[in-house]
């Protein structure tokens, strides 16, 4: 069959990408709201020069005095300022030059007000560049590309990456030409003269202002330092096997997504500074210039179809809600809350419609103010995605099942190689990354998640059959242990239950999480009688490598048998509500009487029938008879006219009248026994019809009456199991009808609420993570298949470049989300997080925690 590309379905699909695009370009980085607007205390950490500051002699660039409790630990320059303005008027004079469209309204106009910058650069603590961490404002080259011919024509990825791969070269040139402290042995800061090449090398790339700098930045500030600190730094101090890093942060609320990166690539990319969605645009032009499809993208560009569009508050959107409401929709995981916690009518309903009836490539949009439940509800998304893949390693006869085949991987130019084995494809697909503008709100969530404060008291005890564990060692591992390899007490809400979300994005976050998972406390080598570390518990917090020596495992197929009785018992739960539902529904509130009607008049009208049958067949039959007496009797008379009449040859001569009238006699009898032989013929055929039509309606009377009988005992039985059922779900309430919802009652505590089949349904989330444990278990165990994969992971999370990574980085991918079900990340994250994936490559995405869509980058 052959693939109808988007462009071929989609006629404008390239040319409204092309203009989304352009849009990117243009979209400024707001350099007051992101930089410049700080708390009062932090205002020291900012610095604005103008370029007459720019002089060699100025000692004081890197001069800032943070509060005593703090260290400076870099330094972000925003370079390049100027007003967002310019492009207010550069558009207006490019769409008056080149298109007939209509003008741009001034109050929209007016919001492009304010300083913005042409590139964001990270220096060291002392002022020394790491020109692996750049990025840059696509709105100066932007306006620069469409300054002299005012048209937007080489405003395309191409001319700009080409553009960029100068500018890169240039800036690697200057910083091979920057003495660094390790040929000097002293820090070499950079100097205002420095600073100042660095902007003549980005009004160069931008081509924005042609003419001297001094020309271009008269007045006002070139550039914008914001220091970052963060507590004093230590050195760590730990007896384990992890080295520790020249620099160490400490956690701190002000190192945020720029974060110093204390392993910095030489040949990072540059990013770009004030759009996530330039690059992926292009790609996904690309894509469709090549004839290949766009995927997600075109389905979220393309008209909606009206006719599929319900209103929920119409008749038959309402009934669409019953129907989005049926038990048998209900998922068969929940997250471990409080059994006793009810979904909202619209929260079960957006979830059953989700789990229910999305498939690959499809967008499903959630939307609510906060506190709403979102969160709640994407957690049960989690919980469902998850033990479905557990129905998938449930299925397998051992835990090496698991893979395909083994690969080799090579990082680093072939210094380090790891062996890995590749999942079966059952396996994947169920890959969760939560991304959001918002870096606090995604790593909030994934860090929250794992807390045993996310589930229910119930569940939380770990002396019953009832508590939800995963990894739980690993993850208390990485929760509790710091930057400096040191370990902090949590709190008990703090505590995770399982290592189930991971916040990656940033290059901090994925080092924090490798560290965690790698290496614990656990003294080394001859130090095992060194003192422990404080608040570290080598019972309580393991490194994956450690874990798989300690856990008591319970056996692969013992987690297989637990699940597969768990979800057992969830779909005979179901089931049963379902059964209630209908029952309830159609016949719960019908008398033995109503409910036989039809039977009983089937009967009636059998035994009505049959009485008819029975009269025309005792009429015939008594017909019948009085035809054969009349038949006997004319027999009688022909037979006595015989012996009375004339017999010899001279009797007839002498009698030849009364001779006559005999045989006259005999014609009129004979003539009338004829008539009577006719008539008996046909009594007798009508007879048998009747006497056949007797006993059909005989039978009919006999099967309606077994009929009525058997509905009469189905009613009781029906009766009997409604009462059962009732008694099963005691607190099932019914909707008089689909109008009876729009009250706030329901609305609040939703359909089909049932706290037992709440915790069976948690149960079986819970032995869901547990078969995923016990795979882990199995699988990490030496010749077990996965350890291969667990030292890839840490190897691409430290910072190791793959020599394939279009082949190999998304197996690796996989592994870990075989380990962690969930990750997070930022727009500004993601993109370079997974850089290495193609199309549709992970299961799910959900943006801003309202989206579920495949990832496509």
């Amino acid at each position: 069959m052959t693939m109808i590309s988007d462009k071929e379905s989609h006629p404008d699909i390239e040319d409204i990408l092309d203009f989304w695009h352009k849009c990117e370009f243009f979209l400024p980085f707001d350099l007051q709201r992101a930089v410049l607007d700080v708390k009062k205390e932090d205002k020291w950490s900012i610095k604005s020069l103008e370029l007459s500051e720019l002089s060699p002699n100025n000692t004081s660039i890197w001069n800032f005095s943070p509060p005593p409790e703090k260290e400076i630990v870099g330094f972000d320059i925003y370079i390049g300022v100027f007003d967002k303005s310019a492009i207010a008027d550069r558009v207006q004079k490019v769409l008056g030059a080149s298109e007939d469209l209509e003008a741009i309204e001034e109050d929209e106009l007016r919001k492009l007000e304010g300083p913005t910058c042409m590139a964001r650069i990270g220096v060291n603590n002392n002022g020394e560049p790491t020109f692996s961490s750049v990025a840059i404002s696509t709105v100066s080259w932007a306006l620069g590309s469409c300054r002299e011919n005012l048209s937007l024509d080489k405003l395309d990825i191409d001319n700009f990456e080409d553009d960029v791969r100068w500018l890169k070269q240039s800036l690697l040139e200057f910083n091979h030409d920057t003495p660094s402290d390790s040929e000097s042995g002293q820090p070499n800061p950079l100097r205002g003269s420095d600073l100042l090449r660095i902007l003549e090398i980005f009004v160069t790339w931008s081509k924005e202002w042609p003419g001297p700098v001094s020309q271009a930045f008269s007045k006002g500030p070139v550039l914008v330092i914001k220091a970052k600190a963060a507590k004093p730094r230590k050195q760590a101090q730990v007896g384990n096997k992890e080295s520790s890093a020249k620099t160490v942060l400490e956690n701190s609320d002000e190192t945020d997504e720029e974060e110093v990166d204390i392993h910095p690539q030489s040949d990072a990319d540059i990013d770009i500074l004030n759009s996530f969605y330039a690059r992926d645009i292009a790609r996904v032009i690309r894509s469709v210039r090549q004839g290949s499809k766009a995927g997600l993208v075109s389905t979220y560009l393309s008209k909606p179809d009206i006719q599929k569009r319900v209103d929920l508050y119409t008749p038959e959107g309402l009934q669409k809600i019953m129907e989005g409401l049926e038990p048998s929709r209900l998922p068969s995981a929940h997250w471990p809350s409080d059994p006793l916690h009810a979904m909202s009518l619209m929260q079960q309903f957006a979830l059953n419609t989700l789990l229910g009836t999305l498939h690959d490539g499809d967008i499903f949009s959630i939307n609510g103010p906060p506190g709403t439940g979102k969160t709640t509800l994407l957690r049960d998304v989690f919980s469902e995605l998850m033990t479905r893949r557990a129905r998938v390693l449930s299925r397998l006869a051992q835990a090496k099942d698991a893979f395909l085949r083994k690969i080799k991987i090579e990082f680093d130019n072939g210094q380090e190689t790891s062996s890995l084995n590749l999942l079966n494809d059952d396996l994947t697909g169920y890959e969760m990354v939560v991304v959001s503008s918002n870096n606090a709100a995604v790593e909030n969530l994934s860090k929250d998640i794992p807390k045993a404060s996310a589930i229910g008291e119930f569940w939380r005890a770990q002396d019953n059959d009832t508590s939800v564990s995963y990894l739980q060692q690993v993850a208390h591992n990485i929760a509790s242990r710091r930057s400096n390899g040191k370990y902090e007490k949590l709190k008990p809400d703090n505590v995770p239950w399982g290592l189930f979300a991971a916040a990656l994005g940033r290059s901090q976050n994925r080092r924090h999480f490798q560290s965690g998972l790698q290496f614990d406390g656990t003294p080394s080598g001859k130090s095992q009688e060194r003192k422990l570390l404080p608040n570290y518990d080598p019972d309580l917090q393991q490194s994956i490598w450690n874990w798989r020596k300690r856990h008591k495992s319970i056996s692969f197929e013992s987690a297989k048998k637990a699940f597969i009785k768990a979800d057992k018992a969830v779909a005979e739960r179901i089931a049963n509500l379902e059964n209630y539902k209908k029952l309830h529904t159609s016949e719960s509130n019908l008398s033995e009487k109503d409910f036989c009607l039809s039977l009983q008049q089937a009967f009636d009208m059998a035994t009505l029938t049959y009485e008819n049958a029975l009269m025309e067949f005792s009429s015939i039959e008594y017909k019948l008879n009085q035809a054969e007496s009349q038949l006997n009797t004319l027999s009688q008379r022909e037979e006595l006219i015989i012996a009375t009449s004339p017999r010899g040859f001279f009797e007839k001569l002498l009698k030849k009248e009364e001779k006559k009238k005999c045989d006259k006699a005999l014609s009129d009898i004979r003539n009338l026994k004829e008539g009577e032989l006719k008539k008996i013929y046909d009594l007798r055929n009508s007879l048998e019809e009747a006497k056949s039509k007797l006993a059909t309606t005989k039978s009919s009377v006999t099967t309606t009456r077994d009929n009525l009988a058997a509905g009469q005992i189905s009613w009781r039985e029906k009766q009997d199991e409604i009462c059962k059922l009732r008694a099963l779900f005691p607190s099932i309430r019914f909707p008089s009808d689909e109008v009876d919802l729009e009250q706030d009652n329901w609305q609040t505590d939703g359909l089909w609420y049932d706290a037992n089949l709440n915790r069976l349904r948690s149960e079986l989330f819970a032995a869901a993570m547990t078969l995923h444990e016990e795979w882990l278990y199995e699988v990490t165990q030496n010749n077990g298949g996965f350890g291969g994969n667990l030292v890839a992971i840490t190897k691409l999370l430290g910072g190791g470049r793959l020599n394939n990574p279009k082949e190999d980085a998304l197996p690796i991918w996989q592994s870990l989300f075989m380990v962690v079900p969930v990750i997070s990340s930022t727009f500004a994250s993601i993109a370079t997080q997974f850089r290495d994936l193609g199309e549709s490559s992970l299961g799910v995405l959900s943006r801003d925690l309202v989206v579920r869509i495949m990832y496509e980058p």
